[in-house]
């Protein structure tokens, strides 16, 4: 998974959780076997430097909640960009793909395409709820990101 910029747009905590919390996001059965997911969270913020986030370094409790998840999920040091900017970044986040394959080049007049396969398409296809709670303008679901 790739994020993040020169900007630090975003420092993802790729929180991408195994087990961020202590319960399963559900089970299945094969063959007579019960077998178990991990949660998976995906915490994304715009414009916020790692120098500043405890799990990073900083000494300041001004993070505690993140510091937090880190401590129980997977926490990445390094964090590459496709783009310095916040749409074709988290584009890149959700697909794999660099903004050549997902075709989303900007913060406006760009739409994620369909043909595009996002990470949430995936999950719940896998048999996961997915959910996003999002507040910036770049991420608004007139761009491609309601999947």
């Amino acid at each position: 998974m790739r994020l993040c910029g020169t900007r630090l747009i975003v420092v993802a905590m790729l929180a991408v959780a195994a087990g961020c919390r202590s319960g399963t996001s559900g089970s299945n059965t094969q063959g007579g076997a019960v077998l178990t997911r991990p949660d998976v969270l995906l915490v994304t913020i715009d414009t916020l430097r790692a120098g500043r986030i405890g799990s990073y370094g900083y000494a300041a409790p001004a993070t505690p909640a993140i510091d937090g998840l880190a401590r129980r999920g997977i926490r990445f040091e390094t964090a590459l960009v496709h783009a310095p900017l916040t749409g074709p970044s988290h584009a890149s986040i959700l697909t794999g793909q660099t903004p050549l394959g997902h075709g989303f080049r900007n913060n406006s007049g760009f739409v994620l395409t369909p043909q595009a396969r996002t990470a949430a398409e995936d999950f719940r296809q896998a048999g996961y709820r997915t959910a996003a709670f999002v507040s910036g303008f770049p991420l608004d679901r007139r761009f491609g990101f309601d999947r």
